[in-house]
Formats: C-alpha cells, structure tokens, sequence
C-alpha cells in the first residue's frame, strides 16, 4: 500500500477513476471526504490537502498529474517496485517526508528518490539499502532526521553519506557529520 499526502493547486483535474488510488480530502481532523467526480475527474480548489491510498502501479500515474506537489510518501510493499514506479519516484519533485517499509527497496530506489532535494525525514524500515547507495544521500543536502531499523546499512555506508550544513547556525563554515542526525535501532 501506498499512502500520498499531496496539496493541490487552483484548478487542477485528478482522476477518480482509481487509476491513482482512492483519492480523499484532509481537513486538518480526522475526517477524511472521498472525492467523487464526474467523468472519472474531479476539478480541486487550491491548498486542499489530499491523502492518496493506492497500490504500487499508481505511482506513475500520480507522477504524471501536474500541478500536484506531493510532500509526504509512505511506501508498505511487500513486492518489488518497478522500473516505472521508480521514473515516478524520480518525478515528485516536492517530497518532504519519506516513510517506507519495504524489504525490496534498495538502492536504485534510494537513487530514485535522491533525484529530489527536497527531503526533510526519512524514515527507512526493513530496507535492503546497502553501502553503495548511501551515498545518495548525499544529495538529500535538507535532511535532518534520518531512522533506520532492520536495515542493512553499515558503517562504510554511513561514512559515505557526505557532509552536511549544520542545523540553524547560520555559520557556512559550521558542518558537521550526517550521523549526528542519526537515530538507528535493531
């Protein structure tokens, strides 16, 4: 299963035909609107937070909607994410947070993802991300928490994560090593 947070722009046309899930309205509570259109469309107001619950294939579809920043993705999946999902990963240009839980997502999904530099949290479980692709990491230059648990990541990987700015000094020349951020457990 897939879960999507996204916030819609003005005027924007999403599909309610399932092809990228079922899509529903946020309203800051714990209720939560399906939306319903006609044709197989809906047409959003701006600012509207969305929640998308759909199934790995919808992930391309979603990265082909403009207009629509997605800012959290939780992946549960227990299959392998596809070649296609993963061009759409490299598509969500606005991802804040990243939660995944799933043991097939390696390294040319972390690669994938690392095409954006707008990641905050990253929270990885059961990963089969290895040394070689935390150095993906290194692109993620506005990380601040990275968790880690049942993964496979080392050391060595953890070295090669790059350096980073430090939090809110404002001192340029103040870095300091990436897993001062990091929380790890078994």
């Amino acid at each position: 299963m897939i879960t999507i947070v996204a916030v819609s722009q003005p005027g924007i046309k999403i599909p309610t035909d399932g092809s990228i899930g079922e899509v529903w309205i946020m309203d800051g509570t714990e209720t939560k609107t399906v939306i319903k259109g006609i044709d197989g469309e809906a047409t959003l107001r701006s600012g509207q937070l969305l929640s998308i619950e759909a199934d790995g294939p919808a992930l391309e579809n979603l990265a082909t909607i403009p207009g629509l920043p997605v800012v959290q993705l939780s992946i549960e999946e227990r299959g392998f994410l596809s070649h296609n999902q993963l061009a759409g990963l490299q598509k969500l240009r606005s991802l804040q947070k990243l939660w995944i839980q799933c043991p097939t997502f390696g390294d040319e999904a972390i690669e994938a993802v690392g095409a954006t530099n707008t990641l905050q949290v990253v929270n990885l479980l059961e990963s089969k991300v290895t040394d070689a692709g935390c150095k993906s990491f290194s692109r993620f230059t506005n990380l601040t928490t990275l968790k880690l648990a049942g993964s496979q990541i080392t050391d060595r990987g953890i070295s090669t994560m790059g350096v980073f700015e430090a939090g809110n000094s404002g001192d340029a020349t103040s870095h300091h090593r990436f897993w001062a951020h990091l929380v790890c457990w078994e």
